[in-house]
């Protein structure tokens, strides 16, 4: 099929009393053409924003390359909102909206996170 995206989320959790499993698959038309910015980024203690370069990402995942240190990220407002964070090696994929700008640091010292966008 051409011009789509196709997101899946799949959770599972087996720990007793808890036995829960959550699955979805979504396919969205695309008609921007770009994906792929930034790729991968070093980040540090100090807030930096995240470059998509020339697109407008819809779809955003990232993944903590890093093996020690957690990475955390938000919206821009004057400084990072703080909505979310990366364990070492965690990953994420959310829809981002067109109004925000994304920034990220680092809990401690320094860390990777493979960054990804896709027009929507």
């Amino acid at each position: 099929m051409a011009n789509e995206i196709t997101a899946v989320m799949r959770l599972e959790v087996n720990n007793s009393p808890y036995d829960m499993k959550f699955a979805q698959t979504r396919t969205f038309d695309q008609t921007g053409t770009g994906a792929g910015t930034p790729g991968v980024v070093s980040l540090t203690t100090a807030e930096s924003d995240v470059s998509f370069g020339a697109i407008t990402p819809g779809f955003t995942g990232m993944l903590n390359l890093s093996t020690a240190n957690t990475v955390q990220f938000g919206p821009k407002d004057t400084t990072m909102t703080l909505l979310g964070q990366l364990s070492p090696q965690a990953f994420c994929l959310f829809e981002m909206s067109t109004a925000a700008t994304l920034r990220m640091r680092t809990t401690a010292s320094t860390a990777v996170v493979q960054i990804f966008g896709v027009e929507v």
